[in-house]
Order: C-alpha cells, then sequence, then structure tokens
C-alpha cells in the first residue's frame, strides 16, 4: 500500500510539473510509462489498481493533449491511450535526416512515443544508417567528386542523402579526407567567414525567387531556376538553349507540380517571365503581390545561388567548352557545331544540373542548425489551406506551353534570348544520331561523343 502511495504522491507533483514547460514532458512521460510497465507486470497485490491505472490514463492523456492540442486515439480497456502515429511516418522522417527530438516535436508526441514506436518494428533511431562499406563509400565519394570536383563535407552530404546513402558525419568525414587529402586542404585555406545581409520569410513556398543563369550564354546555353526563399530549396533547375516564355513556363510548373503552388514568385523585368507572371495573377489573384518584378541585384537568394552553381558545377564547362574552341574543334559561328553541341549537352548538362540540385536540397545547412532545405522546407510549410489552387485552373495553362509565338520584345537581344539558327539534320543523320547514347560514360566528359556525332553531319 505504503509504494502506491509513493507513486501516486510522485505522479501529482508531475502533474504540478505540466504547468513549468514543455521542457518537462518527456521526463514526466518516461516516468509514466515506467510505472504503468511496473503495473502491468507486477506479480504481488497491487490494491486499486483500476483506480492507479485509470489516474495514469488521465495524466497521460492530459500531458499528449498539451503537447500536441489534439486528442488522442483512445482504445477499450485498461492500459493508456494509444497515439495513432505510424511507424512509417517516422521512418520517413528519419531518413529525410531529423534525429528523434525533433521528429518527437514535428508529431507532436514525447521522444518515447517515437522510440516505443520503432521498437515494435524492432527497429532503433540508428536504423537509418545505410549498409555500406568503406570500400564503396569512397567509391561513391570518387564518383561524385568526378562529377563536382569542389565538393566538401556539407555538400558531400546532401549528395550522399540524395542518393539515399546516411552516415555518420564523422565517417563522411574521414572518408572525404582519404578519398581526397589536397581538395579537403585546399577549400580549408579558400575558406573564409562572410557576413551577409539578413533575409526574412516567415513559411516556405510564401515566394520562389526565379532567374536565368547567363554564364554559359557565349555558346548559347542559358541555365533557368528558381529558389524559395524561406527554406533555400531549388523546385526546377535545367538547361535549355533559349530563353522563351513558354520554357520557362513549362520548367516553373514541373517544380509546382511537385512542390506545390507558391504563394508568390519574384524576377527580374525580363520578358521571359511574362507568362509565369501571368499564371501567378491568374491563379493566386491580383492586388497582393502575386509575381513581384524588380532588379536582378535585389532578387539575393536566386543570384546567391548562382555563384554556388558556378563554382560547384558550370565554370568545368565554361573551361571544357574554352578548350574546345582553342584546339579548334568548336566554331561558335558555325551553326552546325553550336547544333551538335546543344543535341549532345544538353541533356547531359540537365542530367548534372539535377543532381546538383537534389544534393543542394540535401545538403544541411551550418546557420540553420545543420538542416537541410528539404527539411527546412517541410517543417515551415503553412499550416492554412491557402498554399492549394484549382488543380483545373493549372490544365488550363497547357496551351500556353505549346504556343509557337512566344510574348519576347528583346528577340534580337543574344544576352537576353538567343536565338539560335539551328542546322536541320537530314533524315538520314537524324537514323544515325539516334543510335549514339549521348548520356553513356565518357572518359573525355562528352567531348568524344560531340565529335561522333559532329562527323555524322560532316561526312
Amino acid at each position: 500500500m505504503s509504494m502506491v502511495n509513493e507513486v501516486v504522491s510522485a505522479l501529482l507533483q508531475c502533474l504540478e510539473l505540466i504547468n513549468g514547460g514543455q521542457e518537462n514532458y518527456d521526463r514526466i512521460l518516461i516516468f509514466i510509462d515506467s510505472v504503468l510497465h511496473v503495473i502491468d507486470h507486477a506479480d504481488f497485490q497491487i490494491p486499486n489498481r483500476v483506480q492507479v491505472n485509470m489516474l495514469l490514463e488521465s495524466l497521460f492523456d492530459h500531458i499528449m493533449n498539451s503537447i500536441s492540442g489534439q486528442n488522442s486515439f483512445g482504445r477499450q480497456g485498461p492500459g493508456r491511450p494509444r497515439l495513432g502515429i505510424q511507424v512509417e511516418t517516422i521512418e520517413h522522417l528519419l531518413r529525410t535526416g531529423f534525429n528523434v527530438t525533433t521528429i518527437s516535436k514535428l508529431l507532436g508526441v514525447s521522444r518515447w512515443t517515437v522510440y516505443n514506436r520503432l521498437g515494435e518494428q524492432g527497429l532503433t533511431a540508428s536504423s537509418k544508417y545505410s549498409s555500406i562499406t568503406d570500400d564503396e563509400l569512397y567509391e561513391v565519394i570518387r564518383n561524385v567528386h568526378q562529377e563536382f570536383p569542389n565538393t566538401g563535407y556539407k555538400r558531400m552530404q546532401g549528395y550522399l542523402r540524395s542518393r539515399e546513402i546516411i552516415i555518420p558525419q564523422m565517417r563522411l568525414r574521414e572518408a572525404v579526407k582519404f578519398v581526397d587529402p589536397e581538395g579537403v586542404f585546399q577549400r580549408t585555406m579558400r575558406s573564409r567567414i562572410i557576413v551577409r545581409r539578413q533575409y526574412f520569410v516567415k513559411y516556405s513556398n510564401e515566394i520562389w525567387h526565379l532567374d536565368t543563369h547567363m554564364k554559359l550564354i557565349r555558346w548559347k546555353f542559358i541555365i533557368r531556376g528558381a529558389i524559395d526563399g524561406k527554406s533555400r530549396l531549388v523546385p526546377y533547375l535545367e538547361a535549355d538553349n533559349n530563353n522563351r516564355s513558354e520554357n520557362n513556363l513549362k520548367a516553373f510548373l514541373k517544380g509546382v507540380q511537385k512542390w506545390s503552388l507558391p504563394l508568390r514568385t519574384r524576377s527580374d523585368k525580363g520578358m521571359e517571365n511574362v507568362l509565369i507572371a501571368r499564371f501567378m495573377l491568374e491563379t493566386r489573384g491580383t492586388n497582393r503581390g502575386s509575381h513581384i518584378c524588380g532588379r536582378s541585384v535585389h532578387n539575393q537568394r536566386i543570384e546567391r545561388y548562382w555563384g554556388e552553381l558556378f563554382q560547384g558545377m558550370l565554370w568545368f564547362y565554361y573551361v571544357m567548352f574554352s578548350d574546345m574552341e582553342s584546339q579548334g574543334i568548336l566554331d561558335i559561328n558555325n551553326n552546325i557545331h553550336l547544333t551538335i553541341l546543344h543535341l549532345v549537352f544538353i541533356p547531359r548538362l540537365n542530367r548534372q544540373l539535377q543532381e546538383f540540385a537534389d544534393g543542394w536540397n540535401e545538403h544541411p545547412l551550418s546557420t540553420e542548425h545543420n538542416w537541410s532545405p528539404k527539411q527546412i522546407f517541410l517543417v515551415h510549410l503553412p499550416r492554412q489551406d491557402e498554399d492549394h489552387f484549382d488543380q483545373r485552373n493549372f490544365e488550363g495553362w497547357n496551351y500556353l506551353v505549346n504556343v509557337e509565338n512566344d510574348f519576347q520584345v528583346f528577340e534580337e537581344d543574344v544576352i537576353r534570348n538567343p536565338t539560335n539558327d539551328a542546322y536541320i539534320l537530314t533524315t538520314q543523320q537524324q537514323v544515325r544520331m539516334e543510335r549514339i547514347n549521348f548520356l553513356r560514360p565518357s572518359e573525355c566528359n562528352g567531348v568524344d561523343i560531340y565529335l561522333e556525332a559532329l562527323s555524322i553531319c560532316l561526312n
């Protein structure tokens, strides 16, 4: 009887601690769970067992409602109520990179509940780590460095996560040092602290910053992309040989299909964004800033990202195309050369751009508690239904991405909208081109494929 009195007294003290803040909840719930386990498995007589269970159930239910603000899903019979938390949800959040503490806050439950759900399936929080040998890990890191030579620790972690490879940070650091010791030293010497302007957006999908990158414009390549103002997630990123507005709208709608429609968009005043602006005004409404135009230098989120993209990937193509010119195998004034260059390298660029965007979305940000853009995006999505839109309106814009005419006013301006007098392949040349796999592995980074395709047109 004295043991029961002590338990009840301790639980009443726990009840008083509830008003002390959520930092006490985990300790209280762990204690309650331990007491319930003792009562359920006790091999001695406990007076008023039913009354004690009722008190524990009531207290547990009260605490959980205080945490989540929602009612628990109860069950009949003795025992504490069971929360409707699916283990699949927990596994998904673990794979996304969240730890147990963060998952418990996102789901509105205690850490102990998360551990219990995993334990019921024979899983642990460390189960998220991938089973990969050191040799296999070294090979993956070498392949990433071959594609993205300037990759450091955090970006490498993003590339591995995008390939569903999750390993402890210490193991990753040791592996990168083993594979690329010179690169680690060089990046350390180049690193410096940069003080940047403060930029605040409350929610994910509140605003997307849109722009077109022109560092490869000499060879008539443009890179179009967007970045979420809150999370820095990149919803779409692709290469093309023109900057027409219907193609920009196509890319934008692909991002919308994957990440939902933003509340607002922001771009410079280039007419390549006119269809996106019309779509946003018609879908989100007027007189609310659905599409914001301004100088590109003020579009700081996407301008900052372009610097990362060029340093992390595009500089390699810039140097390679320049070398091809100096070797005499590429003439930018020859339409045949440019047509074959685009035919070969646009697919290769787009594959690598997608890998870069996936790695970026998964890499940890030191200024955001080492959360990745994808994690920040998921955590800070608005809870209201404002981000939903009429699917019929979305489908009604299909005609705009199939029209032949474009709403450009600078058609002669090669910087804003490169126009290509593309060489037209003959039927026989097209048949021979279809036999070439432009995405096949190449020790020359695609130059050999370019020369093979060029010989078809010149011979």
